[in-house]
């Protein structure tokens, strides 16, 4: 899991995931403050780089939880538009 890393690009409004050793990535949810659901997505590109639209959240502060073949992965994104 630590070859994954990901943020989010506020100028692109992309969550930006960088892949290089080909991690199986089984699902990307985004959380708000809250703890509710704001994106969910299984549909996803097994590639080394990707870039998912995220263009409906509001500026604050979120929680992205990727799902992963190894576990797990937890990451705070600030989004400022």
């Amino acid at each position: 899991i630590e070859a994954l890393n990901y943020y989010y690009s506020n100028t692109r409004d992309k969550l930006v995931v960088m892949n290089p050793k080909g991690v199986e990535i089984k699902s990307i949810q985004i959380f708000n403050i809250l703890g509710q659901s704001v994106y969910n997505n299984q549909n996803l590109h097994q590639q080394s780089y990707n870039e998912y639209p995220i263009t409906d959240l509001s500026t604050g502060t979120y929680v992205v939880n990727m799902n992963t073949e190894s576990g797990v992965l937890n990451k705070k994104i600030i989004i400022n538009n």
